[in-house]
């Protein structure tokens, strides 16, 4: 009886978003996704500060940046069972295998990995500064890999391809990522990949913005040889300023 009875709220709710949408159209995509370049042309926003922060605060000395630091320095197929044992664990460890995100049964997300190397053969050579290049390839990704035996597939497919692919995608996270340009339900619900592409060309200008400057993205970067960090590569490190950026508002 309840059963039933949630069914049809469900229903009822789906039929009333259909005649909104049928009436209204849908719903623009109303999202800065270039805030971050502003916050820096602006002076808003201290690189050094918020990269310092989460270095040595972020999650310090915990199994998430413990096992983040193994993969970013794996050198061997990132396409055989040790790898991707290595990348599930990882996931798991950076929460992606509760909440929202369910991750798939390992057997099916090895297959899902296995099946599309080609695609990610094709981004093997591409960074975070000329990603758009990429996009036509990584929507291809989006639809084919299953990751997650849920809807919610954004936050984990960037975090799986920052670990296969550490130049390219920065891993998205809904805490500090999708506050930072304040993402909404409906747009994480039905623009999920738009949502994706418009934060990469957003961080992408950013990126390229910072580069030619006289202290660039890439003289913060960190050896993992050295000690464990966070600072593994330039789509990492915009990561962590969103993040430093996004503590700092907290205090």
């Amino acid at each position: 009886m309840m059963l039933d009875l949630c069914r049809d709220i469900k229903d009822i709710s789906q039929d009333l978003k259909l005649i909104v949408i049928d009436h209204f159209g849908e719903p623009e995509m109303k999202v800065n996704f270039n805030k971050l370049t502003e916050l820096y042309i602006k002076k808003q926003i201290d690189i050094s500060k918020c990269l310092n922060k989460v270095n040595l605060e972020y999650r310090h000395l915990s199994p998430a940046i413990y096992l983040y630091n193994k993969i970013i320095s794996y050198t061997g197929n990132k396409f055989s069972n040790e790898f991707i044992e290595l990348l599930y664990v990882t996931l798991d460890a950076w929460n992606m295998n509760s909440r929202a995100a369910k991750l798939s049964e390992f057997s099916d997300f090895k297959k899902s990995i296995l099946d599309n190397q080609p695609l990610f053969k094709k981004l093997e050579n591409l960074n975070i500064r000329n990603i758009e290049s990429a996009f036509d390839t990584l929507k291809d990704l989006y639809n084919k890999l299953n990751l997650v035996s849920t809807n919610s597939k954004l936050v984990t497919f960037t975090k799986t391809l920052h670990f296969i692919l550490p130049e390219l995608v920065v891993p998205i996270d809904r805490k500090y990522t999708l506050n930072f340009f304040d993402v909404n339900n409906y747009q994480l619900t039905n623009n999920q990949y738009e949502v994706f592409e418009g934060i990469h060309k957003g961080f992408s200008d950013f990126a390229n913005t910072v580069s030619p400057s006289e202290k660039g993205l890439s003289s913060y970067i960190k050896n993992s040889k050295d000690g464990l960090t966070w600072l593994t590569s330039e789509a990492k490190l915009i990561d962590n300023i969103v993040i430093g950026y996004q503590k700092s508002l907290t205090k």
